[in-house]
């Protein structure tokens, strides 16, 4: 995510850019990365649970934006040891906003919770508005529900002007096989290659999400730091449920080889709500913004990142 929305803001602002990374490798990444806007991109190292680290580099920056990326959002590691997620995706918020609320001219903040605030999602709540109450059902949700609302204490006792976005499934080449668009389709370039048997291990596959590229995300991060309202909160979705089944149909009618189907028990959630899709209208009345990339390119651009990363491997 973060690097989709570098590269945006640098096409369409004339924004110089603070790139923070939890330790001096990963700076020293970014800053090669992006060697080629020396005058445009820093590279900062600070990691985001070190609320002294966090200070000096606000106080270094002094920006008129800030996007609060970092997160644990994987749910399975949230289940595993819900402690460490919510001290790193609570106290870091805090402490980023604290240290925020510390500048002689406070930036906009882009607050970004998620779509899994709304958690335990009944049949009758599709399409899920701005409205519609948070039942949080895992702890990284949980720790998305408490950080959200710090976020708007914030905005009304200190008057940051703070905007809060819910983004829903976001997917793209690139992300981690750890989520399920990316690990279907690493698989499936594994088995092309001969790396892997020809069986797709699976979890629920009946499971309804609303999809959206990521490439289109960035787009509204941008819209919606620029123009939103201080203190409001907006989805960002495609209004579109699709089930987990047709993404693996879809990655599978790209695949060279035929393969087999098998359900991994360890990919089950404790808990999963059967759909859940999101009404994005608010946002889009505001800015105009709809998604421009569809599933299929998604997915398919998803599975070249793989196919080209089982190539390079040793």
């Amino acid at each position: 995510m973060g690097r989709y929305l570098a590269r945006h803001l640098l096409e369409v602002s004339d924004w110089t850019l603070a790139l923070v990374s939890r330790n001096e490798a990963g700076a020293a990444r970014l800053a090669d990365e992006y060697a080629s806007y020396p005058d445009r991109v820093a590279a900062i190292a600070a990691d985001i649970s070190d609320a002294a680290a966090v200070r000096a580099a606000l106080e270094r920056t002094r920006p008129s934006y800030v996007f609060h990326l970092a997160a644990q959002t994987y749910v399975p590691a949230a289940f595993a040891d819900p402690a460490t997620t919510l001290r790193n995706n609570i106290f870091s918020a805090l402490d980023l906003l604290e240290g925020i609320r510390t500048l002689p001219e406070p930036p906009r903040v882009l607050a970004i919770g998620s779509s899994e605030e709304y958690g335990h999602v009944r049949a009758e709540d599709n399409p899920v508005d701005e409205h519609t109450e948070l039942r949080p059902d895992n702890p990284y949700s949980v720790s998305k529900v408490a950080s959200d609302l710090l976020a708007l204490q914030y905005f009304f006792s200190y008057k940051l002007p703070i905007v809060r976005v819910r983004p829903f499934n976001h997917i793209g080449p690139g992300q981690s096989e750890r989520f399920v668009s990316g690990s279907l389709a690493r698989q499936v370039a594994l088995i092309e290659v001969g790396k892997q048997e020809p069986v797709i291990k699976v979890g629920n596959l009946s499971s309804q999400r609303d999809f959206t590229d990521v490439r289109d995300i960035v787009r509204a991060y941008y819209l919606a730091i620029t123009q939103g309202q201080s203190g409001d909160v907006y989805n960002l979705c495609s209004g579109q449920a699709t089930s987990i089944q047709t993404v693996l149909d879809t990655l599978l009618n790209f695949c060279t080889v035929r393969v087999r189907v098998e359900l991994d028990q360890t990919r089950l959630r404790p808990s999963d709500v059967p759909i859940i899709v999101g009404s994005a209208a608010k946002f889009r009345q505001l800015t105009g913004w709809q998604p421009q990339i569809s599933l299929r390119q998604s997915l398919a651009d998803i599975l070249d990142y793989w196919r080209e990363q089982v190539r390079s491997a040793p």
